[in-house]
């Protein structure tokens, strides 16, 4: 059975738009994402931003995270929707383009995870 939180957050992503969600998403990575960052850091640098990932990714369902030398990949599960999916999507190409301008590879997008990569 969902808990009430959840369920209010699936249905709270289920009825906004995708345009819609890609705005808020890309809003608060741009603001809320870096102030984070620099309130738990007091500077943006590429140790500075994968540590905000790492605090934020654990309050995923599950959360993975693989270094290769040249790569950093990331997975975020989550029991809400394709929409939230979305959501991350956006969030996370705005936080990492607005911090350490690197290209963010998706390689699923899925109704209950995403899995992105970027190079170190």
């Amino acid at each position: 059975m969902l808990s009430q939180k959840l369920r209010q957050r699936t249905e709270v992503y289920h009825a906004m738009t995708k345009e819609k969600i890609h705005e808020i998403a890309k809003s608060l990575a741009e603001t809320a994402g870096r102030e984070h960052i620099l309130f738990l850091f007091q500077h943006i640098d590429l140790s500075s931003v994968m540590e905000f990932i790492e605090i934020w990714g654990n309050h995923f369902d599950a959360y993975e995270h693989r270094y290769n030398g040249r790569m950093h990949f990331y997975t975020l599960h989550h029991d809400v929707n394709s929409n939230y999916s979305q959501f991350i999507k956006e969030y996370v190409t705005a936080l990492i383009q607005n911090t350490i301008p690197r290209t963010v590879r998706f390689e699923e997008v899925g109704p209950n995870a995403v899995t992105f990569s970027f190079e170190a």
